[in-house]
């Protein structure tokens, strides 16, 4: 397979608007400890966050009862008043058909209003807008603009969508080296499109010298993420190398040195311990159910019988609580190094 007889265009996987809808499909921090009646309570009375909340649930609960109406109710109640989360969410229900008629004039329309505000997955979703031409006149100047607004506050979708407006020249001058710094701004908040477009960017040389070393690092780090571009990108360059022989293979894959590859490997080793401590934690607490009904096998009854069973099943339980102890040994093993690894300086990428 020649991948050097590729159109030498980057290939990106589009971060779609219905992906940032669930940006904001979360309740209002304002009411994370409130009561369900407590929260009906303000949005009856007219709180705009509060009815953006209720919103929420009803779309969360729509999934067994396929309801959108009171969702979009609550929806409207709380875009009406200028709730730009509750703008946003409409936006992206016309542009994506759930549960209202594609529409991407309305979709603009909220995402507008949104964006004015200050919002940055409203001001991203309005810019896919204009990029794509979809209920707005294509102009890739204005997506440039409304992209930038939302990576100037470190959206990372934002960020690496300015760097490949910059590497392709799209409403703006073609600058490498102004795409190369967006992409690891981007990377450096764990965007793995990042990633891959850094990975492309060294294999094909656009703004450095070509780098196959640092290439594969960049696809790697894109496909641990599950990046399908960057799996198949890391696959391809592996193949090509390999069957050219003469040591390019074993010379592509020595370490390599390079401060914003440090700080993303930094980022990488974090997101696997958090998902390793999730898993270790969750692991003592079945064994601990476990222990559990087996100690109380017989509750309820009365009997010879049930406290022979009873007495075994306690037996028995001792197992599943030593190998609960084993889990959280190693979950504070884990949590000992994540700390380690937190603490330890990181290196910030620059603003462009």
């Amino acid at each position: 397979m020649n991948i050097w007889a590729k159109i030498l265009d980057p290939v990106r996987a589009p971060f779609s608007a219905l992906q940032l809808f669930f940006l904001c499909l979360v309740s209002p921090l304002l009411f994370a400890q409130a009561s369900t009646s407590d929260i009906q309570q303000a949005a009856a009375a007219g709180n705009a966050q509060a009815q953006f909340a209720v919103a929420n649930d009803y779309f969360r609960a729509r999934y067994a009862t396929l309801n959108y109406a009171e969702m979009l109710t609550w929806y409207r109640k709380s875009a009406a008043q200028g709730y730009a989360a509750a703008q946003n969410q409409l936006g992206s229900m016309y542009e994506n058909n759930v549960g209202l008629p594609q529409d991407y004039k309305r979709a603009a329309t909220y995402y507008r209003l949104a964006a004015n505000q200050g919002l940055a997955p409203a001001q991203y979703n309005l810019a896919a807008l204009f990029e794509a031409g979809r209920g707005v006149h294509r102009d890739y100047k204005k997506a440039l603009t409304w992209y930038r607004k939302a990576a100037d506050q470190s959206l990372s979708a934002a960020e690496k969508e300015v760097g490949y407006f910059y590497q392709c020249g799209l409403g703006i001058k073609r600058d490498y080296a102004q795409a190369l710094a967006w992409y690891r701004r981007a990377a450096d908040h764990g965007n793995s499109d990042a990633e891959n477009q850094l990975g492309w960017m060294y294999q094909f040389g656009q703004g450095v010298g070509t780098d196959n070393a640092k290439a594969l690092t960049w696809y790697g780090l894109a496909a641990d993420q599950g990046n399908v571009q960057g799996k198949n990108n890391l696959q391809a360059l592996t193949d090509d190398l390999q069957d050219r022989g003469g040591g390019e293979w074993q010379s592509a894959t020595s370490a390599v040195s390079d401060a914003v590859i440090a700080q993303a490997q930094r980022w990488a080793k974090i997101r696997d311990l958090h998902a390793r401590i999730d898993k270790a934690e969750a692991d003592a607490l079945y064994q601990d159910d476990l222990a559990e009904q087996l100690t109380h096998t017989g509750n309820g009854k009365s009997g010879a019988v049930v406290k022979m069973i009873n007495a075994m099943g306690s037996v028995g339980a001792i197992k599943f609580h030593i190998e609960a102890e084993k889990y959280r040994t190693d979950a504070a093993r884990l949590h000992d190094e994540l700390a380690q690894i937190e603490n330890q300086s990181s290196v910030g990428v620059p603003a462009p």
